[in-house]
């Protein structure tokens, strides 16, 4: 795209305004210059001087509202002029790295999937996965085509504990990687700037941002599957800790000597209510050795023991939430189940004990149930790939 002005890419987000504008408009969509000094809090001769550098840099279109069908007039009687992203000036990559599979997805500046791959993953050497994401990157940089050329940012999105400033796993339990520098080779591999994101987190930015958790000020998401993860965000940021470990609700612990949990200690909410758990509840009430699929349909089939392995899955979840309800105070909680017929059998006993146990207000914070899919990580972690581009540290 040719820029009107020469302006070194460098020189423009130097400015914290400027990115600041941008994610702003990202996250909100197509604004006037002063509804957005009033949401970013910016003063209204910082918005100009950062939206003339934007423009200049092919960043933004300054649109009349009427044109868009949305006639605002203003005191003399002409439209009012919205700022617009232009969505393809840049590229974003998101690569979900699973014990599976390594799914990716590109997306643009207004969140719209622009390719999309999937590539089955038959060794969990770090080698063999970073040779498969370079072969995933490549497919969809031929699916882009010219189009390849504005990918800026991947964001590789892995379960477990991550140490996001020097892009390594310190320990993914599906891959079973202990230290491994993930940011470095793929980056290497592909020549386009790479960072390494935890999967729950990177899915929390991307609800935030433009999911279920749009418009909520501070926002938890639970992720319900073969683990139990969480995110949050509390005044527009991410919270990550010191160590990028915040929001590990699967491993707090309920009950001191409840049932094994996977990171070597006892009772966690995780030992209770993620998959694994579960099977392990229903074959020991059957006393045989029971997939979580026919525990569910089980379940389903009114079958006791396997109901009250949902029931007390369900009870540990609530109690978990309302834990993390009661100490961050959330205004919207999001649970994203990975099976959404498994978790209407813990959906009751999990919102009966939220309600029990969470503190006085905190009990007002609107729980909502949206189901994800495996593309959802992907496309999470390219979002989440944006917001790294345009949000202040």
């Amino acid at each position: 795209m040719t820029q009107s002005r020469a302006v070194p890419e460098d020189a423009v987000f130097a400015r914290p305004s400027v990115t600041e504008v941008m994610a702003t408009l990202v996250r909100h969509g197509p604004m006037s210059r002063l509804a957005v000094a009033e949401r970013a809090g910016l003063t209204s001769p910082s918005v100009t001087k950062a939206v003339r550098l934007l423009m200049d840099a092919g960043y933004l279109a300054d649109v009349a509202a009427e044109v868009r069908g949305e006639p605002e007039p203003t005191r003399m009687g002409r439209p009012t002029h919205v700022l617009t992203l232009r969505p393809e000036r840049e590229l974003f990559a998101g690569v979900n790295i699973t014990g599976e599979a390594v799914i990716g997805t590109v997306v643009d500046l207004g969140g719209t999937t622009r390719a999309h791959r999937r590539v089955q993953c038959r060794s969990h050497d770090p080698h063999d996965v970073f040779a498969v994401v370079r072969t995933l990157m490549a497919a969809m940089s031929r699916s882009l085509g010219r189009r390849s050329r504005r990918l800026h940012t991947i964001c590789v999105a892995l379960s477990g504990d991550v140490d996001r400033a020097r892009g390594t796993s310190r320990y993914s339990p599906f891959l079973d990687w202990h230290e491994v520098d993930v940011a470095g080779p793929v980056e290497r591999l592909t020549g386009i700037r790479t960072i390494l994101d935890n999967d729950v987190h990177a899915l929390t930015v991307a609800e935030f941002w433009s999911g279920a958790g749009l418009g909520a000020e501070s926002l938890a998401l639970v992720t319900v599957g073969s683990g139990v993860g969480c995110g949050l965000m509390l005044d527009g940021k991410i919270v990550r800790g010191a160590f990028d470990v915040a929001g590990e609700l699967g491993h707090v612990i309920l009950e001191a000597d409840g049932p094994d949990c996977r990171c070597g200690r006892r009772g966690c909410v995780e030992a209770y209510a993620a998959e694994h758990a579960i099977s392990r509840r229903v074959s020991a009430g059957l006393k045989r050795e029971t997939t979580f699929d026919e525990a569910v349909a089980l379940a389903t089939a009114g079958r006791q023991e396997a109901r009250a392995a949902f029931v007390e899955a369900g009870t540990a979840l609530g109690r978990g939430i309302a834990t993390l309800a009661n100490i961050t105070g959330p205004q919207r909680i999001v649970v994203s189940p990975t099976r959404e017929a498994a978790f209407d059998l813990m959906a009751g006993s999990l919102r009966r004990s939220y309600a029990a146990c969470a503190y006085g207000a905190a009990s007002r914070a609107r729980l909502v149930i949206r189901p994800t899919g495996e593309d959802d990580w992907s496309r999470g972690a390219a979002v989440a790939a944006i917001e790294a581009r345009f949000s202040q540290p």
